[in-house]
């Protein structure tokens, strides 16, 4: 599988996250910043949906609804 990883925003260097995000750079694993402005998907494939992960409270950033709207609009099956 080809895999492609896109950033969003910032993470904290001590965060569970981050970490993760550096053992998958270590093996190999590309990760790109996000311009939510023109926020691109691939024509086939899937996404994984993880911005918010479980338990989200609260209003979604304004950061954030650009890339909403394009999973939605994107017809490409979604795991969240």
């Amino acid at each position: 599988f080809s895999v492609s990883v896109a950033q969003v925003g910032s993470l904290d260097s001590a965060s569970l996250v981050k970490k993760q995000q550096r053992r998958y750079q270590a093996r190999g694993g590309k990760v790109f910043d996000v311009d939510q402005t023109t926020f691109l998907l691939p024509y086939d494939g899937v996404i994984v949906d993880a911005l918010f992960g479980t338990g989200f409270h609260g209003r979604q950033q304004p950061q954030t609804i650009n890339i909403i709207n394009a999973i939605n609009a994107s017809r490409l099956p979604v795991f969240a």
